[in-house]
Parts: C-alpha cells; structure tokens; sequence
C-alpha cells in the first residue's frame, strides 16, 4: 500500500487510484513546491499571462510532465490541451483520458485561469 495523500489521511491500494492521485499531486503543485524534487508539479503561469495563445507549447511541456509520472505510465492515456479567450486572461482547459481497460475510461479535467 502507498499514501500518496498530502495530509497522510487517504490510502490507495492500486494503480488506477494511485494514477488519479498522481495527476492531482502534479497538477495542484507549483514547481520548487516539493522539496527534494523541485522539478515535480506544473507552473502554468508563463501560459496563462502571454497574449498569444500557446497550446502547442502547452501540450509539450504537459506531455514530457506526464512521462515523467510514475503510476499513470502503467496506462495507456490521451490527453488533449483546449485554448478559451477570457476577459482578461486566456483559460486553458486540460483533459486526460485514463484507459483502466478496453471498456473503462476515466477522464480527469482541469482548467487553468
């Protein structure tokens, strides 16, 4: 069994659960957050705050971040990176598709503004 949790509350006791959590330690943590590895986590704000829209870069920098994941590589996944004008900044729209089997899918969201 690993705990992956932040807090020490949650067990996980088998991939699927642990790819999940995986994907949102590396998408709730900033870069230099983790200490003894301050290349984990992802800092989007170099995305979000420029006046083009960059979801090719985008989907590279959270392709080589998602290789680098230890559980969710057990599993085939796709995952697609969607560019909306805001008001006053762009919103990127993160989603990955998880392929538990050839009949489960799980799909895991996330939006950056």
């Amino acid at each position: 069994m690993i705990d992956l949790a932040l807090d020490n509350s949650v067990y996980v006791n088998n991939y699927v659960d642990e790819a999940l959590q995986e994907l949102d330690l590396l998408f709730n943590t900033e870069c230099t957050e983790l200490i003894g590895d301050t290349s984990f986590g992802v800092s989007l704000d170099q995305f979000l705050w420029t006046l083009t829209p960059m979801t090719d870069s985008l989907r590279d920098y959270i392709g080589s971040k998602l290789n680098e994941l230890t559980y969710l590589n057990n599993f085939r996944y796709e995952f697609d990176v969607k560019y909306y004008e805001g008001d006053f900044k762009s919103i990127y729209h993160i989603t990955i598709d998880l392929y538990v089997n050839d009949h489960e899918k799980i799909k895991k969201e996330y939006t950056f503004n």
